[in-house]
């Protein structure tokens, strides 16, 4: 499994996305730590709350895998069109601008924001929007997001060197694109003979009689230097007019917190970490997407949480014992006994009534008096619980899960093994789900995670994300941990469920 994971990090997203449409699971999950850090940042953009981020993210990537997995979706373009299927899942739920998605085979298709009739509007989008999902993916990650070759060369499947000389066949073939999408578009035959010439008037190379005559036409003509103007700044118009009909009205707060995450992490990326799951800072708990299902696992965390204290209480009050004097009148008999054996009398040699007295007392003092009852305190020992649920739905999916300490020590390091049902994979650890302590790997079956030791009456908290086939449908995720000799294991009481 592990070869067959690397072989899938080491394809381009073109290929990922063939294997995901001959049922390689797996390969989807690659697809899903390179582009989940810009699907949570366009998600945090559209709702307020973390948690409602991160559910409209694994909706997003349930429902591209289902389209993927029956053979529609990108063909290499992954990011833009994730990034619209973000955007008509959160229209759907929010419902604060519907979208009239029903019977929609292409969610990755742009749709028109608000107040704007169609996104074709724009020359610079139709002509984006004509070339070659090869060329339309490059100019996505270097001109509109701006990112280093470095990290586009992987998603492309070539070296930083193969994405300039990608990049800059796609520019000239933008610019050609824009010229046809503006003449094809025009019904004026003056507007049609400058705008076949409008590149070279551009670039400068115009004959000087003709480039007089262009000039005078765009004097009187805002089309045409509207097009002239976009040949100009082929970036600026790439963001400008291309990423709202992809990103809607947040392009531009979604491509200043890409250029951020830039800055924050210069050069090349690091090796893919399972930790790097699940992508959200803190933000306000009230959110916009109120109907979205919270993850679950909330209501036992706290009933765990009463039972460990409860736990706590009653050790602390065995081992405080009987109070009062009648324990320290015991030690006080016992500390001048000893005194006594050390330190003999000196008085005078005793009378034979004394001597007799004496025996008596002797003989009386062989019957040790009655003693309080002993009290032992309880052995110090880690003892754990473990609970396990999944959200209702199918695809994508997010498992939440627990292990609690309810002993009177503390625990040493946790281990705890994730069994999935057959005809699901484990994709990654969610870096918000949980206590941020959790490190998770795929193993055969499921996955084996470690988390450092708990204190008594303490929680260990997290969530993982998992892709569900059909032949999954209904089966339960099973979940144990251990840490020493205490052990503890669960069953997440639904199954996974099939049907959106």
């Amino acid at each position: 499994m592990a070869d067959k994971a690397s072989g899938a990090r080491a394809a381009d997203d073109a290929q990922l996305l063939n294997r995901v449409r001959t049922g390689d699971t797996s390969a989807f999950g690659v697809l899903y730590q390179r582009h989940v850090a810009a699907v949570r940042r366009l998600a945090r953009e559209l709702v307020m709350s973390p948690a409602e981020a991160d559910h409209l993210t694994a909706e997003t990537f349930a429902l591209v895998h289902d389209v993927t997995q029956r053979g529609g979706g990108p063909t290499d373009a992954f990011r833009p069109y994730v990034l619209t299927a973000l955007r008509r899942v959160a229209a759907d739920q929010v419902r604060d601008w519907r979208v009239p998605t029903a019977g929609h085979h292409d969610p990755g298709e742009p749709l028109p924001s608000p107040g704007r009739p169609s996104p074709d509007d724009s020359p610079v989008t139709r002509a984006f929007r004509s070339l070659p999902e090869r060329w339309r993916a490059v100019l996505w990650h270097t001109d509109i997001e701006e990112e280093p070759a470095a990290e586009v060369a992987p998603l492309l499947g070539t070296t930083p060197e193969g994405v300039a000389e990608l990049r800059r066949s796609a520019r000239e073939g933008l610019r050609q694109a824009i010229v046809r999408a503006h003449i094809a578009r025009t019904a004026s035959p003056p507007c049609s003979q400058v705008a076949e010439r409008l590149d070279e008037y551009q670039r400068g190379t115009l004959p000087a009689p003709d480039a007089s005559a262009a000039a005078g036409h765009l004097e009187q003509c805002a089309d045409c230097t509207a097009v002239l103007a976009a040949l100009g700044g082929v970036t600026a118009a790439l963001r400008n007019e291309v990423a709202p009909v992809y990103l809607g009205p947040v392009a531009l707060q979604y491509l200043l917190g890409a250029r951020r995450a830039i800055l924050a992490e210069p050069g090349a990326p690091p090796p893919a970490d399972t930790r790097e799951f699940g992508a959200v800072t803190a933000g306000p708990a009230a959110g916009v997407l109120g109907q979205i299902r919270r993850l679950s696992g909330r209501a036992w965390v706290g009933v765990a949480s009463g039972l460990a204290a409860c736990a706590v209480a009653a050790v602390a009050l065995a081992a405080t014992g009987p109070s009062g004097g009648g324990h320290d009148k015991a030690a006080g008999a016992t500390s001048s006994a000893v005194t006594a054996t050390q330190a003999p009398s000196r008085s005078p040699a005793p009378s034979p009534s004394a001597t007799h007295r004496a025996r008596h007392r002797s003989a009386a003092s062989t019957t040790p008096p009655p003693s309080p009852q002993a009290t032992t305190a309880p052995a110090a020992i880690a003892q754990l619980t473990a609970a396990v649920s999944l959200q209702r739905g199918f695809g994508f999916l997010p498992v939440s899960f627990q292990v609690s300490n309810t002993g009177n020590a503390a625990t040493g390091t946790l281990s705890a093994t994730i069994t999935l049902p057959a005809g699901s994979t484990f994709v990654g650890l969610s870096r918000h789900g949980g206590d941020g302590s959790w490190t998770c790997e795929a193993v055969s079956g499921g996955a084996s995670c470690q988390h450092p030791a708990i204190s008594a009456g303490a929680q260990a908290v997290g969530t993982v994300f998992i892709i569900a086939g059909r032949s999954a449908c209904g089966q339960p995720v099973q979940f144990s941990a251990a840490s020493g000799g205490a052990t503890a294991s669960a069953e997440s009481p639904q199954g996974i469920q099939c049907g959106r």
